[in-house]
Parts: C-alpha cells; sequence; structure tokens
C-alpha cells in the first residue's frame, strides 16, 4: 500500500510538472553569453532549450587550446578588474587566477635594449594617457591620445632631446597597442569618450595555465552535461524568421528550429555582414543603425612554440620601437607579406609576450589595418617575419633565438563565424547620443508584447562591451527577461502577514507578495526560522541526521551476489577504537569509524557502494574531508573484510549530501521524541495548522513530512533502526543476517587502453570492452566529431551521409545484423538513366541490359585472373557486348560505355584507375540487398546502436581534436603522444585510423619502427579516393520518377572537353568534369542530388571551391540532360568532405593492388598482426576495414576488426 500511495503520488506530481510552462527558447551561440543564457535560463527551471553553434566547438572567443602540460588562450586572455566583474566574482573564492601584470622591455631598432627607467616611465605614460579620457571628450581617439601623449613625453623629458627622440619613435608603438587594446585598425576610428566602465582591480589576471574556459565550466557547473547535451554544434545560422508569436531558426544544413524566443549572441561582426538577409522582417531602422556605427574589428594573437627556451626566465615580454627611417623601409627590409606603402606587416607587432605555465611558448600580437591581411598569410611567412623582428632587435642580447617548430592562432577576423575579436565604440556611433550598444541591445517584442527575439553578446554591453564579464552579463540580462515558476537560490529569510496578504522577504534583498503562502522546508530549518503560536511543537519535534556516502570504485572487488554488510564491535572493541584508529572524531574512546551502519551496493551502478553514518557523531562526521572518509572506511573494510575480499581496492571518487550542516535542512527526517508526546495532542498535528487571517482565511499553510501525523518518518535512533530490523541475539544469527560469506573471486587486473580514432572499427572496440567490464578505455580521435568515414550530417530535409552510404549485403553482415529488427534500412538499389553527349537519353532496355552486364561481370567472383582488375574487365566486358551486340550502332554505343564502366568499377573499388586494382582478391560478398539505405536517419545510426551495446557511456572517454603524432613502446607499456603535447601511456593501443594515414605517418609515428612485413602491406595495399558532391536545390526540377543518371562521352566529346570547358583541372585534353560517374537523388531529401567523381582528378576536385564545383555540374547537366529537363536550376547549397586531401583520412576505403596481391599471403592479414612483447602479449593492435581479410573497404569490415581486437584482449585477460 505505501508502495502504491509513493506511485500515486509521484504521478501526481510529474502530472502537475508537466503542466508548467516551458516554452521553447533556442540560443544561437554556445560562446560566453550563450552559455551564461543557457546557464541562468536552466537553474531557472527553463529546460526546453536548444543551442545552436557554428563552431565545433562551444566557448565563442573564448578559446582555450591545450598545449603540453597548460592551456593557451587563443581568444579572451585575462580577466579585467575586480570590483563588479561578474567572471572575478565567479571564481574568486577557487584560487585559479594569478597576478599577470608586467613591465615589458623596450627595444628599439637602432637603439636595441631601452634602459628600465625609461620602459617602466613609457609604460606609464601609455596606461594613464589612455585611462584618462574625459567622457565628454569628442572626436578621434588617436587625435586625442596624440596630442595628450606628445603632452606627456614633453612634461617627462622636456630637458632631454634624446628620450625626446626615443619617445617620439615610441608613438608608433602607442598607437598599435591602442589599436590592439580597442581591437580597431586604426584608432582614428575610435571615438575619444565612451560610457565603458574599467572594474576596479588588478586588470590583468591571468588563469594560472588552466584557461578562460574555466569561466564556461564554472558557469554550468553541475549542469553541464544538460547544457552541453542541448548544444548543437556545427549548425551555422542563415536566417531568424519571426511571425506573431513564433520564431523560426533556419540552418545551411537544412536543420529548422521553431520558438517562442530566441536569444541572438554571435558577433557583432557576424551581425554587420549579416543583418540584411538574417532577419525576416528586417531589423528595425534604429537597430541597423547601431550595427552599422558600431565598430568591431580585430588583433591577431599567434602563438610560437619553440623546441627549446632561448630566453631567460625573467623575460615577460617585449615591446618593438621604430626609428622613423626604418619604418618606412621595413618594407625592403622584409618584403614577405603584406605591407602598406614601403611600411612592412612585421611593424604592426604590438608585443611578443610569454606565456604562464607554458615554458616554450611565446605569443606574438599584432594589430591595425594589416590584420585581415595578415591572417591570410602563411605560418612560414608569419615566423619568417617574427624571428626576423626578433633577431634584429633582440639579436645582440640573445644570439641563440631558434625557429618555432609549431604555429598556433585563430584567424578571428577571416572566420565568417566571428568577423572580428570585439567591439568599440566609433566617433560615429557617440554622435548619435544615446549609447547604441544598448539600442542593440533591445529585444524585439511580439504583438503581444512578449520578447521574442533577444540580443546578447559583449556588444550588446554598453558598460563591459569588449569583454567576456560583459558577454556573460548580457547573457544573464536577457535570461532574465523570462519569468519562471521555479526560482532557485531564493533563500526565505522573512514571512510577515501585512493587511490580508503575505510578504515573503528573501535574502538578496528580493521580495514577494501573495495571497497563500504555503512552507514546505524541513523541520530542521524551523528549528531556526520559528513561526509564533507553533514554537512549542517545533521545538519538541525531533530532526537529526544521517550521513549516506557514495563510493565509487575503479574496479569491483566485490562478487555480484554481494547484497550488503553491517559491522558489529564487541564492547571491548568499541572501547579501544579510538586507541586503534586514532584520527579525529570520536566519543569518548568510541571513534567515528564505529558508527558506519551498513554498506551496500546500488541498482544499476555495479562499480558503487553506500556507506551509512548514524548517531550523534554525523555532524562533526559531515565536517570531515573526503579523504578522511576514505581511510576511514578503508580501515574498516580491510578490519572486517580482509579474509574474504583481499583484493579490496580504493575508491576514486565519492559523492555525499551534509543534511545536517546545510542551512537549507538542517537534517534528514523527523521523528517523535519523549517530550513531543508528553505533550498529549500530536505535535505533527499542530505544526501542520495553517495561520489564518483575521477572516479566518488560511494564509500561511505548512506542508512537508515532519507536519505528517502518521507518515513521517520513523528512524530516530542507531538502537531503533537495528531493532526494528535485525535480530542483535545472538552472534550466530547476526552474522547469518548481516554478511553473507561467500568464496572470494579472482579480480583481474584492469589493463588501460587507449583507441586511436573513433570512427567505426574503434567505436565497436570500445563498446565490445566496455560490455566485458574493461572502464579504463580512452579514445583519441583526431576530427572534432565521432564516426571518421561514417559522416552524418543534416542537410536539406534529413541526414545526409558525406562518407559511408550504404549497408552492403545481409548474410553474414554484422551492420545489417545489429539493425535487421529495427526497421531502419530500406532498399535504395536505383537505376540511373544513361544519357550520350550526342544521343542524350538512352533506350532504357538497352541501359538496363547494360547496368546487368556490369553489375554480372564485375561481381563475378571466380575470376582466378592475375594482373590488373581493369585489363581484366575490359577485355572481358569487350568480348560479352560482341556476344550481345554483333555490330551496328548499339555495339557502338557499348563500346564507348567502356569508359563508363571504367567509372562504375573505380567508384566500387575507390581507386584511381581500375588498371592498380588486383583482378582477383579475397573479399567476400554479403549475400542479400547490396544498397540498404539509412532512410534520412543516417548511417551515423550504426554508431548510436553499438554505444548503446555498452554497459556505460563510451562517449565520456572520447577525447577530440586529438591527433597522435607518436606511438612509442617503452618497458611493457605503450606512450601515445600527441600534436598538442599531451600524452598518454597505456597496457594496450588498438590503431584504427586508415590506411592512407598509415601510408603517410608510419615512419614516423612508431617506434620502434614498424616489422618490414607490415610496412610492406602498408606500402603496397591501395586507398584512393571519391569525391561524393551534395547539391541542395531551392526547388525540385526533376519528376518523381528520376533515380538518376549516368553519363556517357563519345570519344571525340571526351578529347575535346577541355577546349569547350576549360576551367578547372585536366588529364590531356579531358576535363575534370568528364569524370562525374552518376548523379542521384536521396532518400527522405526531396530537393537534394549527390554527384560522385571518380578517378585520378578526384585531389585537384577536392582543391576546387564549390562556386567551380557548381559551374562544371551545371555544365553538364545542361548539356545532358537539357532537352528532357529545360527547368534545371542552380543549386543554392553544397556540402561534400574532401576525405583524399584530409590528412586524417588521406582516402576513402582500401582495396587489393596488384602488387599486394604478387605476394602471397594476404596483406591485410599481415597488416592486422599485433605488435607484441616478449611474452607474446600483443601491445599495439591494429583495426580498421584496411584490416579485414575479406570485407575490406566497408562498414561492416570495420567493426568486425573492432570487435576482433577488443576480444583479443579480452582473451588475454579471461
Amino acid at each position: 500500500m505505501r508502495l502504491l500511495l509513493h506511485l500515486v503520488c509521484t504521478l501526481l506530481l510529474l502530472s502537475c510538472a508537466n503542466c508548467i510552462d516551458d516554452p521553447g527558447v533556442v540560443i544561437i551561440g554556445a560562446g560566453a553569453a550563450g552559455i551564461a543564457a543557457a546557464s541562468r535560463l536552466y537553474k531557472n527551471g527553463f529546460k526546453n532549450l536548444t543551442i545552436l553553434e557554428a563552431e565545433d566547438r562551444i566557448g565563442g572567443r573564448v578559446y582555450s587550446l591545450k598545449l603540453g602540460d597548460a592551456y593557451i588562450d587563443l581568444g579572451a586572455q585575462w580577466c579585467h578588474g575586480e570590483k563588479d566583474n561578474v567572471v572575478y566574482e565567479l571564481v574568486k573564492d577557487l584560487n585559479v587566477l594569478n597576478d599577470d601584470f608586467f613591465v615589458p622591455l623596450f627595444y628599439h631598432s637602432k637603439r636595441k635594449l631601452i634602459d628600465t627607467e625609461f620602459a617602466v616611465k613609457m609604460t606609464e605614460i601609455f596606461e594613464t594617457t589612455y585611462g584618462n579620457v574625459s567622457t565628454d571628450q569628442k572626436g578621434p581617439l588617436g587625435e586625442y591620445l596624440t596630442t595628450r601623449y606628445n603632452e606627456a613625453t614633453r612634461d617627462a623629458w622636456k630637458d632631454d632631446e634624446d628620450k625626446l627622440a626615443l619617445a617620439a619613435d615610441c608613438l608608433h608603438s602607442f598607437r598599435i597597442w591602442v589599436e590592439g587594446y580597442e581591437a580597431a585598425f586604426s584608432w582614428f576610428d575610435v571615438a575619444a569618450s565612451s560610457i565603458y566602465e574599467v572594474c576596479e582591480g588588478n586588470s590583468a589576471l591571468g588563469w594560472n595555465g588552466l584557461g578562460y574556459k574555466t569561466i564556461l565550466d564554472v558557469l554550468m557547473e553541475k549542469s553541464a552535461k544538460s547544457i552541453t547535451d542541448k548544444v548543437l554544434l556545427n549548425h551555422v545560422v542563415k536566417q531568424v524568421v519571426r511571425s506573431d508569436s513564433k520564431v523560426e531558426v533556419k540552418c545551411t544544413n537544412g536543420a529548422s528550429f521553431t520558438s517562442d524566443h530566441v536569444i541572438w549572441t554571435p558577433s557583432l561582426g557576424v551581425l554587420k555582414r549579416g543583418y540584411k538577409t538574417l532577419f525576416t522582417p528586417q531589423l528595425s531602422g534604429e537597430k541597423v543603425q547601431a550595427i552599422q556605427t558600431l565598430g568591431m574589428n580585430a588583433v591577431l594573437k599567434v602563438g610560437l612554440y619553440f623546441p627549446t627556451k632561448w630566453w631567460n626566465d625573467d623575460f615577460r615580454g617585449v615591446v618593438f620601437s621604430w626609428a622613423a627611417s626604418d619604418l618606412q623601409k621595413s618594407g625592403e627590409a622584409f618584403p614577405y607579406g603584406p605591407k602598406t606603402g614601403n611600411k612592412s606587416w612585421i611593424t604592426t607587432i604590438i608585443c611578443v609576450t610569454s606565456v604562464p605555465k607554458s615554458p616554450n611558448l611565446l605569443l606574438a600580437w599584432l594589430a591595425g589595418a594589416l590584420v585581415p591581411e595578415i591572417e591570410k598569410t602563411s605560418d612560414e611567412t608569419i615566423t619568417d617575419g617574427v624571428i626576423y623582428t626578433l633577431r634584429e632587435f633582440m639579436g645582440e642580447d640573445y644570439p641563440n633565438i631558434t625557429r618555432p617548430d609549431r604555429v598556433i592562432r585563430k584567424n578571428w577576423y577571416i572566420d565568417p563565424h566571428f568577423h572580428g575579436t570585439y567591439s568599440f565604440e566609433t566617433v560615429e556611433s557617440r554622435k548619435l547620443g544615446r549609447p547604441q550598444a544598448e539600442v542593440l541591445g533591445e529585444p524585439i517584442l511580439s504583438d503581444e508584447g512578449k520578447p521574442i527575439l533577444l540580443f546578447a553578446g559583449e556588444a550588446t554591453n554598453p558598460r563591459h562591451h569588449s569583454t567576456v564579464h560583459g558577454a556573460i552579463e548580457s547573457g544573464f540580462r536577457e535570461a532574465d527577461r523570462f519569468g519562471a515558476d521555479i526560482v532557485l537560490n531564493k533563500s526565505v529569510s522573512e514571512i510577515s502577514l501585512e493587511s490580508g496578504k503575505v510578504r515573503v522577504s528573501c535574502t538578496d534583498l528580493s521580495s514577494y507578495t501573495a495571497d497563500h503562502v504555503i512552507w514546505t522546508p524541513s523541520l530542521g530549518v524551523l528549528k531556526h526560522l520559528h513561526a509564533n503560536g507553533k514554537i512549542r511543537a517545533i521545538q519538541t519535534l525531533g530532526i537529526e541526521a544521517v550521513s549516506k556516502i557514495f563510493f565509487h570504485f575503479p574496479a569491483r572487488w566485490w562478487e555480484t551476489v554481494f547484497e550488503s554488510v553491517a559491522f558489529v564491535w564487541t564492547q571491548a572493541d568499541l572501547q579501544t577504537a579510538s586507541l586503534e584508529y586514532t584520527d579525529e572524531p570520536k566519543i569518548g574512546n568510541r571513534s567515528w569509524i564505529t558508527t558506519i551502519h551498513c554498506i551496500h551496493p546500488l541498482q544499476r551502478n555495479p562499480n558503487v557502494l553506500s556507506v551509512w553514518f548514524l548517531g550523534p557523531l554525523v555532524p562533526e562526521i559531515e565536517r570531515l574531508s573526503d579523504e578522511s572518509i576514505i581511510k576511514g572506511v578503508m580501515h574498516v573494510l580491510r578490519k572486517f573484510l580482509s579474509e574474504d575480499y583481499p583484493t579490496i581496492s580504493r575508491p576514486d571518487r565519492i559523492i555525499r549530501k551534509k543534511w545536517y550542516s546545510d542551512p537549507n535542512f538542517g537534517g534528514s527526517y523527523s521523528f517523535e521524541t519523549v517530550e513531543s508526546r508528553k505533550l498529549g495532542r500530536s505535535q505533527a498535528a499542530v505544526l501542520a495548522e495553517p495561520i489564518s487571517a483575521s477572516d479566518g482565511r488560511p494564509v500561511i499553510l505548512f506542508a512537508g513530512e515532519a507536519t505528517s501525523t502518521n507518515h513521517y518518518s520513523t528512524f530516530a535512533s542507531v538502537d531503533q533502526f537495528c531493532n526494528v530490523h535485525f535480530n542483535l541475539h545472538p552472534m550466530r544469527s547476526i552474522l547469518a543476517v548481516l554478511i553473507a560469506l561467500l568464496s572470494s573471486v579472482e579480480c583481474r587486473k584492469e589493463p588501460s587502453i587507449v583507441i586511436i580514432g573513433a570512427g567505426a572499427a574503434g567505436i565497436a572496440a570500445a563498446s565490445t570492452l566496455s560490455r566485458h567490464g574493461y572502464k579504463n578505455v580512452t579514445i583519441l580521435e583526431a576530427e572534432g566529431r565521432i564516426g571518421g568515414r561514417i559522416y552524418s550530417v543534416h542537410f536539406g530535409k534529413s541526414l545526409v551521409d558525406l562518407g559511408a552510404q550504404w549497408c552492403h549485403g545481409e548474410k553474414n553482415n554484422v551492420v545489417y545484423e545489429m539493425v535487421r529488427d529495427l526497421k531502419l534500412l530500406k532498399d535504395d538499389d536505383i537505376l540511373p538513366e544513361l544519357y550520350h553527349s550526342t544521343l542524350k537519353r538512352v533506350d532504357s532496355k538497352f541501359n538496363a541490359r547494360l547496368n546487368s552486364l556490369f553489375e554480372d561481370i564485375y561481381l563475378d567472383e571466380n575470376y582466378g585472373a592475375e594482373g590488373s582488375l581493369g585489363d581484366f574487365l575490359a577485355k572481358r566486358y569487350k568480348a560479352e557486348i560482341r556476344k550481345i551486340w554483333k555490330s551496328g550502332d548499339k555495339l557502338a554505343l557499348a563500346e564507348e560505355c567502356l569508359d563508363l564502366f571504367e567509372r562504375y568499377v573505380e567508384s566500387e573499388d575507390g581507386s584511381f584507375s581500375w588498371s592498380t586494382v588486383a583482378a582477383s582478391g579475397d573479399f567476400e560478398t554479403c549475400e542479400g540487398n547490396l544498397a540498404l539505405g539509412w532512410n534520412g536517419l543516417g548511417y551515423k545510426t550504426i554508431l548510436d546502436v553499438l554505444m548503446r551495446q555498452a554497459s556505460g557511456p563510451i562517449e565520456c572517454n572520447i577525447a577530440l581534436n586529438k591527433s597522435v603524432t607518436g606511438i612509442s613502446l617503452e618497458s611493457d607499456k605503450v606512450r601515445v603522444s600527441c600534436s598538442d603535447l599531451s600524452s598518454y601511456t597505456a597496457d594496450h593501443v588498438i590503431w584504427t585510423p586508415s590506411l592512407g594515414v598509415l601510408k603517410h605517418l608510419h615512419a614516423n609515428v612508431f617506434k620502434p619502427n614498424l616489422p618490414k612485413e607490415k610496412v610492406r602491406a602498408i606500402e603496397t595495399l591501395g586507398i584512393d579516393a571519391v569525391s561524393k558532391i551534395l547539391l541542395h536545390f531551392p526547388a525540385k526540377w526533376w519528376d518523381a520518377e528520376f533515380e538518376g543518371v549516368t553519363f556517357v562521352w563519345t570519344p571525340a566529346d571526351l578529347q575535346s572537353s577541355s577546349l569547350k570547358y576549360p576551367e578547372g583541372p585536366k588529364i590531356g585534353n579531358r576535363s575534370w568534369i568528364t569524370t562525374i560517374y552518376c548523379i542521384i537523388p536521396l532518400q527522405k531529401n526531396p530537393n537534394v542530388l549527390s554527384v560522385w567523381f571518380i578517378g585520378k582528378l578526384v585531389p585537384e576536385i577536392e582543391q576546387l571551391s564549390d562556386e567551380t564545383i557548381i559551374n562544371g555540374v551545371m555544365h553538364v547537366m545542361r548539356q545532358f540532360l537539357s532537352e528532357d529537363y529545360p527547368n534545371i536550376s542552380r543549386p543554392d547549397q553544397l556540402i561534400r568532405k574532401n576525405w583524399y586531401s584530409d590528412p586524417n583520412f588521406r582516402g576513402t576505403y582500401s582495396f587489393e593492388t596488384v602488387e599486394s596481391r604478387k605476394l602471397g599471403r594476404s596483406q591485410a592479414a599481415i597488416l592486422a598482426e599485433p605488435i607484441k612483447v616478449a611474452d607474446g602479449s600483443p601491445v599495439i593492435l591494429f583495426a580498421g576495414e584496411a584490416t579485414s581479410t575479406v570485407h575490406y573497404s566497408t562498414v561492416h569490415g570495420a567493426i568486425e576488426t573492432g570487435f576482433r581486437e577488443a576480444n583479443r584482449i579480452i582473451e588475454l585477460y579471461k
């Protein structure tokens, strides 16, 4: 009955919760403002959130990148000030900030190092001149500062012509410094006066190697996963459409979202370039004026990582001052890269600084009008320029300046997702009177006055624009425009009855007036904050606490049948416990560890135990550190259980709630005391009585378990709990009830495993290991996403596959086996129409017969032939067509179709030429439908299925953007090094990246080098690429029966194709457009066509611009199809993945070459062999489709190999 009542109450609560209005909110941008808004909304009970982020990461202009043991910030770097700075307020007690202020060295182009006294004075002049501009000053900042600077330097060195001349040269440095601080291309664009308010305190607080991303972690706090789950990365917004009460957000990938409210947070730079097309209806004239007149340019920060540190530990930074003559001829002295007149871009270097916690890193800061062109300059040229400048200015003092081996930067201005770094007030914006940031921040209201389109971001903050704290404030501001039924973090300080109304006051000085108030906090809170008339009930009823602490162990040391354990101490042991275990607290000689009542496991949480502490020491136990708690519990476990559980391990984390010491609870649950029972009437009933107004109306009502007369909690003490639940005598009975003595099992060692690559093979391996209880698994993925060559993205009306597309076959196909009962797959076998360069549409019967011939010849696995597949198939094809069409036009047409057959074969094998593919191979075709599509769900579905088969969330173990640079075998351990200088040590490493990556990297990555036999397999097996390009059309110009097209060119048309279409790559006179194999429609995506390019020109086609690709495809479609489809329109979107040129793939799928077949033994089998240590244990294992002997080139082959290598490790530890 109690269970039924509990379920009914729960259902009622859930149904009520579902009635609460939770409007949909779309937040555009997952930068500081967007995350702040989401965090505030989430805390205030708004859960129906969607965050759309154009980048493949969260953070926006907060961009912290791990380099070695510390993070560096490619975007925002310092917390500017303390007072009224929300960033500082959020982290001030976390000890994460450090003073990063320093006085830089000043070097002159002729005089070299300038003396320290002059440098200190110059820094002071820079800061005081810039920091003391009057708020009513008119005109450009540059004009004002030039005058003030000249006055200040004359006052400082009026009697020293030499210093005055030097100061005159430093004016250029001052200008670049100001332009960097304002992020303006010219200080003459910046308004002299501003309403910006500087936060008092240290204005250069660094993050001590933790990175500015720390503030994002703090903002998200405990809701981090809830918020990040709501972020959709790689979603570029193209339009925001408002109706009377709803807003629709459309993305370039075809996804759209309709919501009650939209919060726009991208940069002012994005608004400047997109406001005309982004918003429907158009923004108001006043808001457009704000967008146009506010300023946003950029600074460029370039990280230079040196193999060895050539500067001393005291070096913090250097400013370069150019003599006027050197400034003007700098373009001749260093002629590489952009320049203005004769001034080289290197003169725009503001400073070069060192970075705390990153000893081998220097940051070069550049500002001014050349920044956009510098961003387009190669890393090599930038490195040359910075090193040239350092050596020219500092070479005498630092003769060993070396060249960096890595350059790290973010090109904020040319990046279409930012178009700048931070905003500033321009001369034009100040002329308008009202702060334009305020105008920009005003929401757009619906007809009912509801804010439906809101604006946040640093540029919308009048007082703190250009800062992260300004961005966060604006995110909070917009979130606070929403009302909420539940308001969190509201501690009530007073409840007062005033003229029939109840006023509720909170500690944050907010207050609420209501007709009725229902009080539900615990009796413990009431004991501290009584209500008149109820004091005796409150004082006499009891509430104390138990302490429940959860321990998570890296490996489970108890049996699966383990149910619970309780501990009984002899009286002698009780009294000597504090002598045996001396750590406080204690009562007399009885240690706190004797108050552990029981330890038991949890349902569906195999590695967690809960430990219950009871009794009068609970308040003091709550004050113990986690380490002290762990130490004490481990002592008890080993004292009582070590004979039966000899392998008890230490927990790796604990979690608990301190109910008694938390002022919002003051205890766990109530009980009736001896004193309360003496009073006769139920004191719970007294407590439950409402307080009424003079008219008898109940205005303050009381609820909560302590107000229940017959269902309050009954666990008052350890003795009562034990007497209710356990028969304590005799001793044999206690042992029988409290602890089950079972035979101990042998605990296996938990190996550490690193999987390189989160594609199909990597995910399959991780899932298998997880199902078998292996938890110490880390997956390193070079991309910013999982999937590898499975790449499903939203485009048009559904998901599309830029990589693997079809499930090939059914029998013995692991992909099909995993999903066949889910009814996800759909027959996608089509017969494209055949079009001829002169004949146009070819007869459908001829086309069907030809297509059947293609398949019959290609899929005949009994080749038994040596040499190349191309030679064999061409010969076989020519013989077969002569049998079918002995002579005449059809035979001539079939002969012209040999080129099409070649493209068909090259598309199947992923090769640049069918002449490199072996005529015979070990591949085994899976029987059944070879073209099963995913019905708009995307091949990523198989990844979801694989991960659901794991025993835990394996995505938590995946580290993205981890490019592996080294795998070294060191004393039976494997060390994996990454390009961001992080490293991992493991017992086993499973390598899953493509054969293409192995071909390019094996000589440099593996130490010691791979065995010669494996290297030969890598070198002789083949991997090239096909190029699949998806085109979205604004209107569908083809009919419903359209199944696609293939193209046949006459030999004459082939050879003249580059003359008729000269744009783009070619082979001889044959244009790249002739390498189109087919154009086909997609399932569930009516306005999208897929274009397949095949052959040797694929690498060059990948380098073509989207515009060139579209032009070429349009040319072919109109040349071949215009008679049947006269209304062919131009696509409005294109999406593709350049697999061959991407260094993380270097190709699409593998094939057996003529050379690999000559070697006799399967080279895929050799590639799959693990590297072993002396005892025969496999330490470096190889998976991926290229390691499958019979299913290479397929996803099911890749998954099989992931299972194979995971099982190899599992067998090792059985």
